[in-house]
């Protein structure tokens, strides 16, 4: 009698966001070769700047899992300015 054994291998992926922004999963553990899809969403007045731990500025990862892997999306606020305008009224006098 012939018996089969296989081995599977498990990986730990780890997906944080800095503040600004969230992904669309925390991660978990999976069998090697899954493939995980990743979204990284800004908040108002922020904007995605890319990912620590891959080198990705695409805020949509697909990653298949060959190691343990952390990922975190970076969030940058979006820099406003206030303009103000005035205007000077000038008058002529002619003599």
């Amino acid at each position: 009698m012939l018996y089969s054994i296989s081995v599977v291998s498990l990986f730990t992926i780890t997906i944080t966001a800095t503040q600004g922004g969230r992904v669309s999963t925390a991660g978990g553990t999976y069998e090697e070769g899954t493939v995980i899809e990743v979204i990284a969403t800004p908040e108002q007045g922020y904007e995605f700047s890319g990912w620590e731990g891959n080198d990705s500025v695409e805020t949509t990862l697909s990653i298949t899992l060959s190691s343990t892997l952390s990922l975190q999306a970076i969030f940058d606020e979006i820099k406003t300015y206030t303009l103000t305008v005035s205007s000077v009224q000038l008058s002529l006098i002619h003599i």
